[in-house]
């Protein structure tokens, strides 16, 4: 799901070009995060938890659920499914092919399947008891809303 920033927003003007909230005690969404670390080589995208004090007041000022990745890019939130196409998108080659392809099965489609997951990713990845203390990369990116 893709949504403009409320004009009410609570977020910083200097805020990073793009930012990632992600569950951080999901072994799936840890193993995500790392993924794009390792990718991302213009070190484009910036990462919070939804559970930390900053990410669930964003998450709350912007009306989305907790159940969700979340990416704040200049004055849009994607959520869902459109996470990983932007994501696609911005890392290029064929990244950016698979996101186009992607982008071509129907919203409602594609977020359904996104629940699915989402509703079972502890009991098939796993659940950390507490946020994985971050490597050196990820700290770096870290993002203190």
């Amino acid at each position: 799901m893709k949504q403009q920033l409320p004009s009410t927003h609570l977020l910083p003007d200097d805020r990073p070009s793009a930012i990632i909230l992600y569950d951080g005690v999901c072994v799936l969404c840890n193993g995500y995060v790392q993924w794009l670390l390792e990718r991302d080589h213009q070190t484009y995208y910036h990462y919070g938890t939804i559970a930390s004090s900053q990410g669930k007041a964003m998450i709350r000022d912007l009306g989305i659920r907790d159940d969700t990745v979340v990416l704040v890019q200049g004055d849009w939130v994607y959520t869902h499914a459109d996470v990983a196409i932007q994501v696609g998108r911005q890392l290029g080659g064929i990244y950016k092919v698979l996101a186009s392809i992607a982008s071509l099965c129907p919203t409602p489609l594609r977020d359904t399947v996104y629940r699915w997951v989402a509703r079972n990713r502890y009991r098939w990845f796993g659940k950390y008891e507490a946020c994985p203390i971050p490597d050196a990369d990820l700290r770096a990116r870290l993002i203190d809303l």
